[in-house]
């Protein structure tokens, strides 16, 4: 049975100081799960990130392609072959290796690609100065269920005649389907949203406002599935709250739009708007919860939507903060996670 692929190439090419010997790498550093818009419920398709790297001694032009082999379960689903990916390294600027543009070559296409300078670094722990871009490369996706216990690996293999790579083991990337990341982060209490947070206490970047016990601030995170799990008849989407004050109270919230701009919430700012529901209250231990847990009743349960309905949810946690350093409100927020059902 045809399955389908959809994956992102991250082609670098790159100057860095001179070494004595060359250093590259290849490698599958993400993979997860997505859900095509306008599909009918149980359609899925793969989305993995390859990203390579070549310094200033690596021969150039240089040939990366290699075999993109996707298993589920241990079952192979998809191979495709990425030939002749072609990297010519051009200057990019080292003055914080951010402010330069450069290119990159796609030989099948015979199309060039305009990059971003940006620090990479090798197995050797080795920094080099790389040309960045993304390529998709997709199939029609896939109609059928997964389940919760299933799992995907992605492995490339270099094809005849490119370039050799001495390390190997970062080659292939496994994803459990409970732990496949889910959703989209906002919010962000570090300086970038319009509502600074109250007393200047930004936080670390992804999280939200720094609160008494975590310069960081509290973080938000999503895994699992949004559809149905034909094993249990509901989705198997968890909530995982991180960074927050130990041994403190935290409320699961959901909203049914969102505010960008964002609030201020205690000592946070909140993006969560619409009608709020108070999905369920936790005790945080180290600073940290999940829900749902064992127990629990399903995300999409708590959070009154449908799977597969095509609405989207917007979640936060807010917390205790009885140490507030900040506003006379005891309380703080994570970032917000947008979630499309």
């Amino acid at each position: 049975m045809f399955r389908p692929l959809l994956f992102s190439l991250i082609a670098f090419a790159a100057f860095a100081p001179l070494s004595q010997a060359q250093d590259w790498n290849r490698r599958v550093s993400d993979v997860h799960i997505v859900h095509p818009p306008g599909t009918p419920p149980g359609t899925w398709r793969v989305d993995a990130t390859i990203e390579c790297a070549a310094d200033g001694n690596t021969p150039s032009p240089v040939d990366l392609g290699f075999d993109l082999e996707i298993e589920l379960n241990g079952t192979q689903i998809s191979l495709t072959s990425v030939d002749d990916v072609e990297s010519t390294p051009l200057p990019c600027n080292w003055a914080g290796c951010g402010a330069g543009y450069c290119s990159d070559y796609w030989a099948n296409n015979h199309h060039l690609f305009v990059g971003s300078c940006q620090l990479f670094y090798l197995h050797t722990g080795q920094g080099i100065c790389g040309c960045t871009l993304m390529l998709d490369v997709s199939s029609l996706p896939w109609s059928s269920y997964l389940m919760n216990t299933d799992s995907i690996r992605v492995s490339l293999t270099p094809s005849l005649g490119s370039l050799p790579e001495v390390e190997t083991s970062d080659d292939s990337f496994t994803l459990a389907l409970h732990d496949n990341p889910i959703g989209t982060p906002f919010c962000f209490g570090d300086g970038t949203l319009a509502t600074a947070c109250p007393c200047a206490n930004s936080g670390a970047i992804g999280h939200g406002c720094s609160n008494s016990a975590n310069v960081d601030g509290g973080q938000l995170g999503a895994t699992g599935w949004s559809q149905i799990d034909p094993a249990t008849g509901t989705d198997s989407v968890a909530l995982h709250g991180s960074g927050m004050t130990a041994s403190s109270t935290a409320i699961f919230l959901k909203g049914s739009s969102s505010n960008n701009n964002g609030v201020v919430f205690g000592d946070g700012a909140r993006c969560t708007a619409g009608q709020l529901l108070r999905m369920r209250v936790k005790t945080n231990v180290g600073g940290a919860s999940s829900f749902p847990v064992a127990g629990d009743p399903s995300l999409s349960t708590a959070s009154q939507v449908v799977p597969g309905s095509g609405v989207t949810a917007y979640y936060q946690v807010y917390y205790r903060d009885p140490a507030s350093f900040c506003t006379a409100l005891t309380y703080n927020i994570t970032n917000a996670v947008s979630i499309d059902w």
